[in-house]
C-alpha cells in the first residue's frame, strides 16, 4: 500500500512495504507539477533490493561493507550479500524489508518502522522513519536504527535519494573539509585534505563521481535546470556521499553518517566512523529537502 502525503506544494508518495521507499518527491508550481526524485523508470527500476529512485533510508550501515559482517559485543554477526556484482554487502538492511505504519493519521506526516535482521534472522533491532511535509520545509525525512539485539553494536545511518537530471547542466555546491580516495572496489584508502573547501560539481564534468566527503557543513545547494529555483538540502550528517551518473539521469546526494566500510576500518573514526550503540540506545538522522522561494 502506498501513503501520499501533501502540500499545497509538495507531494511525497510512500512504500512502507517496499524497503520503507519514498517513491517520489514532487513539487506544484503555476500549475506545472516537477519530479524532484528521478520517477520510477519503466525498465530496471530497482537491482535485488536497491531501488534507482526515489529515496531509501541506509540502515544500519551506509555504502559498501566487507567483510559482510557487522561488530557487536557477541562478536562479528554475518550479514546476507545484496550486491552480487561485487560480491559484497550495501546501502544497509532496511531497504530490502517491509515496514510497517505506527502513524498516517495526517495527510503531512508519516511515521514507520521495521524489525532488522542479519543473517540466519538474527534480530539487531529497529528501524525507523519519520517523514513530513510542508510548503515552507518541504520534504524533511528522519531515519533512526535502535539497537535491542546486543549490548553494544557499530551502527550508521544515512539517504540514498536519487536527484532527477532530465536535461543537462546540473550543479552541486557544498563545503567540505576533504575527500575519500578510493581503490577499485570504491574502499577509503586516504583521506585528502582540500586546499579550498568549496565544492563545485557539474553533471558532465564529474559524471561518474562515486566519492564521499567529510567534514561537510551540512547545507548544499542543488542547481537542476528543470526546476524554477535550487534545491536547498540539509542534514546533521557529518558526511556526504556523491554519485552521479547522467545515464540513469540521476545525482544521489546522500547524507551519511560514517564513510564506507567504517565498520572495519577505524582510521577514520574522527572525521566519519561508526557509532558505538548500546542496547536500547537510538541513532537519529535528518535530511531537509526543500526549494528556494518561489515568489
Amino acid at each position: 500500500m502506498e501513503y501520499v502525503l501533501e502540500s499545497e506544494r509538495y507531494s511525497i508518495g510512500l512504500a512502507p512495504a517496499r524497503g520503507g521507499r519514498v517513491e517520489w518527491l514532487r513539487l506544484r508550481h503555476q500549475g506545472a507539477e516537477y519530479d524532484i526524485f528521478r520517477p520510477r523508470p519503466e525498465e530496471q527500476p530497482e537491482q535485488g533490493s536497491i531501488p534507482f529512485y526515489g529515496n531509501f533510508a541506509m540502515l544500519p550501515f551506509c555504502n559498501r561493507l566487507m567483510p559482510m559482517e557487522m561488530q557487536t559485543s557477541d562478536g562479528p554477526v554475518p550479514v546476507t550479500m545484496n550486491w552480487p556484482s561485487e560480491s559484497c554487502a550495501i546501502h544497509g538492511l532496511g531497504c530490502g524489508t517491509a515496514w510497517s505504519v505506527q502513524d498516517s493519521s495526517s495527510s503531512s506526516f508519516c511515521e514507520y518502522t521495521c524489525r532488522v535482521e542479519a543473517a540466519d534472522s538474527i534480530f539487531l533491532g529497529t528501524g525507523l522513519q519519520q517523514v513530513t511535509v510542508c510548503d515552507g520545509g518541504g520534504l524533511v525525512h528522519r531515519v533512526g536504527f535502535r539497537n535491542e539485539g546486543f549490548d553494544w553494536i557499530l551502527a550508521g545511518v544515512g539517504f540514498h535519494p536519487w536527484f532527477y537530471l532530465p536535461e543537462p547542466g546540473a550543479r552541486l555546491e557544498f563545503c567540505a573539509k576533504g575527500r575519500f580516495a578510493t581503490d577499485t572496489a570504491q574502499f577509503p584508502q586516504e583521506f585528502q585534505e582540500l586546499d579550498n573547501p568549496d565544492v563545485l560539481l557539474d553533471s558532465e564534468a564529474h559524471d561518474g563521481l562515486d566519492q564521499c566527503f567529510a567534514g561537510w557543513s551540512g547545507r548544499a545547494i542543488l542547481h537542476l535546470p528543470h526546476l524554477p529555483v535550487p534545491v536547498m538540502l540539509n542534514s546533521d550528517a557529518p558526511t556526504v556521499h556523491v554519485y552521479l551518473n547522467t545515464g540513469l539521469q540521476a545525482m544521489c546526494v546522500e547524507p551519511q553518517t560514517h564513510v564506507a566500510n567504517a565498520t572495519h576500518d577505524s582510521r577514520w573514526n574522527d572525521l566519519a566512523g561508526m557509532t558505538k550503540l548500546s542496547r536500547g540506545e537510538t541513532m537519529w538522522l535528518q535530511y531537509r529537502i526543500g526549494l528556494a522561494s518561489l515568489d
